[in-house]
């Protein structure tokens, strides 16, 4: 027997792992999704945030006598529901290299405490 969803971590490219989301699609299609974990945490924080609010503690009591496979049965079922796109990496792209600087060659580069000590000689040399 097959389980529906299956989250992985798996090793990337350097030192990162990705959590990649391995679930069947119709007929024995492996569909994977690169899930960032930051995104889902974060999604996760707001959510309950949320629902500790605008939920009232009677309304968790349902979950109190449940047996353990009713309840993995609903996080499943919720689970299914989620929009995964929502939570797709955003990998960056390469550095692009910069670029050099460009120097005008017939006015070099001359410090702007040269140019005040010289003003200053002007000034005082009678």
């Amino acid at each position: 027997m097959h389980d529906k969803h299956q989250i992985i971590e798996e090793p990337c490219e350097g030192k990162l792992s990705c959590t990649v989301l391995k679930t069947n699609g119709v007929g024995d299609n492996l569909v994977e999704f690169n899930i960032s974990s930051y995104y889902l945490a974060d999604e996760i924080k707001g959510v309950y945030r949320g629902m500790m609010i605008a939920i009232p503690p009677q309304e968790w009591r349902v979950f109190q006598n449940i047996t353990f496979t009713e309840l993995s049965q609903i996080l499943k079922h919720l689970a299914g529901q989620v929009k995964l796109r929502a939570f797709r990496r955003h990998p960056r792209g390469p550095k692009t290299a910069q670029p050099k600087r460009t120097y005008l060659k017939n006015k070099p580069h001359v410090s702007t405490a040269k140019i005040l000590a010289q003003r200053t000689q002007k000034i005082n040399t009678p």
